[in-house]
């Protein structure tokens, strides 16, 4: 995993080494050569605790390519397995290759590409899908608003109503006569 480079500036055609620790041009001198990077030896660093890894040691290996050590080993979000191999991290979640799934169709994601809502990590076809449910559904409430509806008293029965004016009317009769007798006297 060490190896001692040395570059040769006389092709034009060779790319210029860059360390993935501090993205500053690798000269020459010891590396670490670590899945598809290379880094300066002290810019080897655990993507979690950021101490010096030490490059003979058992590592994972994340998905963007940084080493985590066997100290900090991450345990899966779906199976809770720990991580032995290439890791997938969603912020403070973290996946192995095959647990990384859609919640709706439950393929696996592809190329890290993919939506983290609330409910879950989603393809971007599931995604773009609920998406345009949503739309559609408030599309709908707003072209079609929901009814007022006219809400009335209850009736009274026939023989309550009839009951009821007697009531009135009686007590009508006796304002009616009350007035009649002391007012009008």
């Amino acid at each position: 995993m060490v190896d001692n480079i040395s570059l040769n500036y006389d092709n034009d055609d060779t790319i210029d080494p860059y360390c993935m620790g501090c993205n500053r041009l690798i000269e020459e001198g010891n590396v670490v050569a670590f899945g598809e990077g290379i880094w300066h030896v002290q810019c080897f660093l655990c993507a979690k605790c950021h101490n010096l890894v030490e490059h003979d040691s058992n590592l994972l290996l994340l998905s963007d390519g940084n080493p985590i050590c066997e100290n900090c080993s991450y345990n899966c979000h779906v199976c809770k397995k720990p991580i032995l191999n290439e890791a997938i991290m969603t912020g403070d979640e973290s996946f192995h290759v095959d647990c990384f799934r859609c919640r709706q169709c439950h393929k696996q994601i592809e190329d890290l590409i993919f939506a983290k809502t609330n409910q879950g990590i989603y393809c971007m076809s599931c995604h773009n899908e609920r998406i345009n449910k949503t739309k559609k559904a408030k599309e709908r409430e707003i072209s079609n608003p929901p009814s007022v509806l006219e809400k009335s008293l209850p009736s009274l029965p026939i023989e309550a109503e009839s009951e009821v004016f007697n009531s009135l009317k009686t007590t009508c009769n006796h304002i009616k006569t009350y007035c009649n007798s002391h007012l009008f006297n």
